[in-house]
């Protein structure tokens, strides 16, 4: 019986793909060694919250200053709407 294979890992390799990055490469940028990034591609689990993040932010071209302002402006909106149905 074959396992099926992690979603994550699926997506995790098309993005990979899509960047045109090799494996050392995205390894590299996220400060893993490319042996723990096969071993992700392969079961769909990262080594420990802080290489998880780094590959969110990878995949989803950002960086933690960005996602900072982002949720800033969504807060003050958030403010600013109820503060409004007063």
């Amino acid at each position: 019986m074959s396992r099926a294979e992690s979603p994550i890992a699926v997506m995790l390799r098309l993005y990979r793909a899509s960047a045109c990055l090799t494996q050392f490469e995205l390894a590299e940028r996220i400060g893993i060694s490319q042996p723990v990034l096969c071993k992700m591609e392969r079961s769909g689990r990262a080594p420990g919250p802080r290489h998880s993040a780094k590959l969110l932010l990878w995949a989803f071209d950002t960086t933690p200053s960005k996602i900072s302002v982002n949720m800033a402006v969504e807060a003050a909106l958030a403010a600013a709407e109820t503060g409004a149905g007063k």
